[in-house]
């Protein structure tokens, strides 16, 4: 125990002026349903009800986004419960583009990456520290990107550099924080604080939801850029819309939703100049066609099985020198080291339909030196 507060305390020197806690479990409106039936989850009295049985999976999430943070919390299962604590959680609903850290029944099992306190898929923990079914356990998640570490009851379960992961590198950034419902018997939350951590570095939210602001229209034949009810929103074909800002290496995060065989995409490092329009990733949710959404056009075909045609999809894509990699909602769509436009340039949205919509939210951008 303290050498755990020792490590939890040198991993917190680097903040020293720390927001105030948030105790999210003390108001209900706080917190947002995904799933599920109306009492699934239940917050109340300053704590939180995971119900069995109510149409799972489903999850409940904080309605603020966190990218560092500090959170404590105290847990309670029932047997053969199965649940889990998403950080990083996207708003559609595809969790495997953030990080879960699994909370269940499996006191005394041997460790691996589907044991209480693995990050779920990926890293199991270093032991498997969760009391028995029906006592009181304690949870610490101090999220300092690229660092995350977990104690479970005084116990070091995760401590990792998600950078040096090959695919949790590629989760999401910031998120939700919240408490999944997956087939299980019960469990009760308690004692929740979050502390809000500065961000590790400043990310440029490219899309203020209020208008078009460093956006330009380029090349512009038939497509209309309006921004309605919070959304960037492209009609008709034939046109791009290009960020003001350019970059060379970067990440980039957004969601979309396409009209029915919408065709469209997102370019990177389109010249200043207009003179080359760079590389593009697709956008056209139709399963089947040669190049559907998340290829990297002219490189590699994209898995058509990932998106949801009609609904919100998270797109996101990682560009370092020659090599692109895609991700929709969660699973690597698409891969290359093929690029040979390796320079500096923008981001830049495609319409290239007559009679077609999409839509876009959420939209950023984190460029790499």
């Amino acid at each position: 125990m303290h050498i755990r507060l020792l490590m939890l305390t040198a991993l917190l020197a680097g903040h020293a002026a720390l927001a105030e806690p948030l105790r999210p479990l003390e108001d209900p409106h706080a917190w947002m349903n995904d799933g599920g039936s109306a009492t699934a989850f239940t917050v109340k009295k300053g704590s939180l009800h995971i119900k069995q049985g109510q149409s799972e999976p489903s999850a409940i999430l904080t309605r603020d986004q966190y990218e560092n943070f500090h959170l404590r919390f105290e847990f309670n299962y029932h047997q053969w419960e199965e649940s889990g604590l998403y950080i990083h959680a996207p708003s559609n609903g595809a969790y495997r583009a953030g990080i879960e850290i699994e909370l269940a029944d499996h006191a005394g099992d041997a460790p691996d990456p589907f044991r209480a306190g693995a990050l779920f898929r990926h890293v199991a923990p270093h032991t498997v520290a969760v009391k028995e079914p029906g006592e009181w356990n304690s949870c610490e998640v101090l999220m300092d990107w690229p660092q995350l570490h977990v104690t479970i009851n005084g116990v070091v379960v995760q401590d990792i550099d998600l950078e040096s992961h090959p695919r949790l590198r590629h989760t999401l950034r910031r998120g939700h924080i919240g408490f999944q419902n997956n087939l299980g018997w019960g469990m009760t939350i308690r004692a929740m604080e979050i502390t809000p951590l500065p961000d590790s570095e400043p990310a440029i939210v490219m899309f203020n939801g209020k208008d078009l602001s460093g956006w330009n229209p380029v090349r512009n034949k038939r497509a209309w850029w309006t921004v309605e009810e919070g959304l960037l929103t492209g009609t008709g074909g034939n046109g791009y819309l290009q960020f003001s800002q350019p970059c060379q290496d970067f990440s980039l995060e957004m969601y979309y939703r396409c009209s029915s065989s919408a065709n469209g995409g997102v370019f990177f490092r389109w010249l200043t100049d207009d003179s080359d329009r760079g590389n593009e990733i697709q956008l056209l949710d139709v399963p089947g066609v040669g190049m559907p959404s998340g290829s990297i056009y002219g490189f590699v075909r994209g898995r058509d099985d990932i998106f949801v045609p009609g609904e919100w999809n998270l797109l996101q894509v990682f560009v370092r020198g020659n090599r692109a990699t895609t991700y929709i909602n969660g699973h690597k769509s698409a891969e290359t080291d093929q690029i040979e436009k390796v320079r500096e340039g923008h981001i830049t949205l495609q319409m290239h339909r007559d009679g077609a919509t999409i839509e876009w939210k959420d939209l950023v951008l984190r460029p790499e030196k």
